[in-house]
Order: C-alpha cells, then structure tokens, then sequence
C-alpha cells in the first residue's frame, strides 16, 4: 500500500479552501510511493488530491505545466486545479499540493478490451503535442535510476541479469531518433475507459522530453501482456492506430523491441528498489522477478518477427 500523509479533516478542508470548493467527504486512494492521494467530494464534482511526498516543488511544478499544455490542446486527461491566488500547486507541511479532476470510467487493467487501436491514436496525438518548458530530458526511471539496482546484493543474479540489460541499452540505444512530450509510463491502470469506449490517459508523473518510440515500448510492455507474453494482436493494433495518426520512421519501427526491452527492464528495476529497498513490502517483493521473465521472452523475439507483428 502507498505511504498516506496523516491528514485530517481539518486539513483537507483548509486546503479545499484554497481552491474554493466545499468538501463533503474524502477518502484516501492507493497512490505512488512518492505520493499520498486522496478522493475528494464535493456537491457537483470530485477531485483527486496529491501530496507529493517524495516530490519536489520543482518536480510537481513541471508536472503541473505539463497538465496545463494538455489541457490547452484538449487532450483528455485529469485537468489541474487552480487556487485562489491562480496558482497550481499549494502546500501542507512543507509539502507540494496538487488537485486535479477526478475521471469516471474503468481502467484497462480492470476491463480488458478487444480493440487496441484507439490507445495507439491517442498516444499518436500526445506525441503531435508541443514540448511543455522545462519538462525533463530523461526518463525518471531509466537508464540513471536503473543502475541505483546494481550492489543491493539482495538477489546478485538478477543483479548480474539487469547489469547486462543497461550495458545493452547504453550500447545499443538509438539516440538519433525523434524526442518529444511522452508520457512514459503507459501501464494499463493509467488507460481510463467508459463503456467500452477509451476516454481517457491519466497521470503523468513521469513525463518527460524523451524519445517517441520509448513511449510505445513502454505501451506494449505495459498494456499488451497478457498470461505473461506480449499478445502480438494487440500489439499490432496499438501500432495500427498510432500510424494512423502518427506515421513512425523505418527506423523508429525497428527500434520498438528495443525500448519494449528497456521499459521491463526500466520498471523491473524500479519494482526491485521499490519494494525491497526503498518500501520494503512482502507481497510485491519478487515483482521484479516477474518483470525480468517477461522482459528476456520479449528480448528473445527474433527481430523479424516482431517486425512482422507490426504489419
């Protein structure tokens, strides 16, 4: 479970205030280990509230603008909420803010669903969206996070494993291609729908400037698994519905597999610091396990297959 603030009634209403809403109720929410968030009711709308525990004010302002350049292209996502003073983001101890709309709808990962072609158009049209100033150039879970994994000795051949992984993608990574405004952490909980229908990409915690196709990788790690494989048909759909959109490059095509392999690796990582480093937790401890062996069957993929899986 996530890391909850201690916050009161008191509290949430103080802050409510700041932003001019009268709440009724509020319920805390399973969030990041970087953030407590809570559900918050009012009479007419809800709201998510974020406390950026392990954030800093300059992390959460990026994210803020970030959601503000959505919003003025009309992408749909949680729309950020402005105080009294026109500000995005207010404290509470100390600590960065942030309220947002809250979604109806049900996520990808609780109602799986047969077409895959509007999640690849919609990631298509975050791409043809601007750059937000300021947005990070590196991934926050990448390759400069990964290797904080190597030395915990709590499992030296999964070290070993993932050493070999960030030596293959220092070596091998395309740093010619496209950069742009990605999300970067498209796992199917963070795909909203509404009966049957996507509406919806939310939390961009970890957006930033990086390469397009890095994007998509972490798309098809992330949403197209399926009893432990990618599933090639919804691949082959996301893929679909980008191009649609979104024409990639010959080479950006043949380096999808390639950030597919990065992403496992990325958030294998992450589950192995998370969980046993950093928020020691029984339950999700060999997480990371599980990421690794999905990620090596990807890797294993002969190359023109999975370019045949794309067509």
């Amino acid at each position: 479970m996530a890391k909850y603030t201690k916050i009161t009634d008191q509290d949430i209403r103080i802050i409510a205030k700041r932003y001019r809403i009268k709440i009724n109720d509020f319920t805390p929410i399973e969030a990041g280990e970087a953030n407590s968030s809570f559900l918050l009711d009012s009479d007419t709308t809800r709201y998510i509230l974020t406390i950026c525990d392990g954030k800093s004010l300059s992390d959460v302002t990026k994210l803020s603008e970030a959601l503000i350049q959505l919003a003025n292209y009309g992408y749909p996502t949680s729309r950020v909420c402005f105080t009294a003073d026109g500000t995005p983001i207010t404290k509470l101890d100390g600590k960065p803010v942030i309220l947002k709309t809250w979604l109806p709808g049900t996520t990808l990962r609780d109602q799986e669903q047969d077409d895959y072609r509007p999640i690849g158009k919609a990631i298509a049209k975050l791409h043809n969206i601007p750059v937000p100033d300021g947005l990070p150039g590196d991934h926050p879970y990448g390759l400069a996070n990964m290797s904080n994994a190597i030395g915990q000795g709590i499992d030296c051949e999964y070290e070993h494993w993932l050493a070999n992984k960030i030596n293959y993608i220092s070596k091998f990574l395309p740093t010619e291609l496209p950069r742009g405004f990605i999300h970067g952490d498209l796992f199917a909980d963070n795909i909203l729908y509404q009966q049957g229908e996507p509406v919806a990409i939310i939390d961009f915690e970890d957006s930033c400037n990086y390469y397009l196709a890095f994007d998509l990788g972490s798309a098809l790690y992330g949403s197209c698994i399926k009893n432990g494989k990618l599933d090639l048909k919804r691949s082959r759909y996301l893929i679909n519905g980008y191009q649609g959109v979104k024409r990639l490059t010959e080479q950006e095509r043949g380096s999808i597999q390639f950030f597919t392999v990065y992403a496992g690796s990325a958030i294998s990582a992450w589950y192995y610091l998370a969980y046993n480093v950093y928020h020691p937790e029984k339950t999700k401890r060999i997480k990371y396990t599980q990421s690794a062996r999905v990620t090596e069957d990807i890797t294993n993929i002969q190359k023109d297959e999975f370019l045949q899986m794309l067509d």
